[in-house]
């Protein structure tokens, strides 16, 4: 939420709900280093806004990153390999900043 003393084109917006606080958050550089950077090994990986915090914590975020863990283990075991093609193209509103398309090739193995 916007705070009381919060105007935008000299209309006060107190009250409203902030759309972009976690794009924001998450790329907040005194806290996350290289925020636009995927960093595979970051230090403190968990360290972001994407599953919420205190009592608003997502229930089934360990659900979802143990699916993650396994599914990349999956494909690694089985695709050693994979190089990315060109630089990804990214997504950019409101509420995600991601990618829409990132081409890889992978390799044919020996």
């Amino acid at each position: 939420m916007f705070s009381s003393d919060s105007l935008y084109g000299g209309i006060s917006i107190a009250g409203e709900p902030n759309p972009g606080g976690g794009i924001s958050g998450n790329r907040d550089e005194t806290v996350i280093a290289e925020a636009d950077r995927y960093i595979i090994d970051r230090e403190r990986p968990r360290h972001h806004l994407s599953f919420g915090f205190g009592i608003h914590r997502c229930v089934g975020n360990r659900l979802a990153e143990l699916q993650l863990q396994i599914i990349w283990e999956e494909i690694l075991e089985r695709l050693p390999v994979i190089e990315v093609k060109r630089p990804p193209k990214r997504v950019y509103s409101t509420f995600i900043k991601g990618y829409e398309n990132l081409a890889v090739v992978i390799p044919r193995r020996a």
